[in-house]
């Protein structure tokens, strides 16, 4: 007697598998959704790269404020040794010691500010994909600090050098340490000319959203968004480019009153 409900002719569609037109639509499926979803993933991942480096530009702060408090209030020395271009660095004495693009971490323990951070890992912002200088790996260091905050030597405006806290009369608008232009960063200091002068010193850098971390001297951080885009790196100095003004602008605004 023959089962009921049990005909080969049925599952021969069931036995077969997917078709080619199937498998090709699940790969359309499955192309559509990451394409959806890498962007997000690739955004959270810039993100998090930008809290991080606010997080070390935020440690350095608190280490120069804590600096002040053991000095009488005399803020960390930033200088530079006198050789020009990429060979500049900052001398011994200085809350940092060398050259950004040295093959070696060993300068960075030397700095002033180290005893009050110390960790390699908080001089370097973690999107800085730059190489040093023999290309064996990444730098160590991406932060520089505001030229104008404990200068050894006047630098050419001493109206705005500023060498104790209290000199500081707006500490939420000045900016201290921020995220370095990797062509541009050498030395420890960060110069910027003062307006109406349209060239850059010192280049900051791009790289968290075509924008920069700043610290700030009252100790809150700051992601600013170039609105020129990504800024590219020629030489020191060079000359901002008419969309680069507003962005040079506020660089300028957020250096020490006279």
């Amino acid at each position: 007697m023959k089962a009921r409900g049990f005909s080969p002719s049925a599952n021969s569609a069931s036995d077969s598998g997917f078709t080619l037109i199937e498998l090709l639509v699940v790969i359309a499926i499955i192309a559509i959704l990451a394409s959806l979803l890498l962007p997000a993933l690739s955004g959270a991942k810039d993100h998090a790269y930008t809290v991080a480096c606010r997080n070390n530009l935020k440690q350095l702060q608190a280490a120069w404020t804590m600096y002040l408090g053991d000095s009488g209030d005399r803020m960390v020395p930033n200088a530079w040794d006198h050789n020009t271009g990429d060979n500049s660095a900052s001398p011994p004495g200085c809350w940092v010691v060398g050259n950004a693009r040295e093959n070696t971490y060993t300068n960075i323990p030397r700095g002033l500010l180290f005893p009050y951070t110390p960790a390699i890992g908080s001089y370097r912002c973690p999107a800085d994909r730059s190489l040093r200088v023999d290309g064996s790996g990444q730098r160590y260091r991406s932060y520089s600090l505001d030229a104008f905050l404990g200068p050894v030597e006047p630098n050419g405006f001493p109206n705005r050098d500023k060498q104790k806290g209290v000199e500081i009369t707006k500490p939420a608008n000045v900016f201290s340490f921020l995220d370095e232009h990797e062509g541009s960063i050498e030395d420890g200091m960060f110069g910027v000319y003062l307006p109406p002068n349209t060239a850059w010193i010192s280049l900051p850098a791009s790289r968290h959203r075509n924008g920069c971390a700043f610290a700030f001297v009252d100790g809150h951080t700051e992601h600013w968004k170039w609105k020129s885009g990504y800024m590219t790196y020629f030489s020191r100095p060079q000359n901002a480019t008419a969309a680069q003004y507003p962005d040079l602008q506020r660089v300028q605004a957020a250096i020490p009153d006279p």
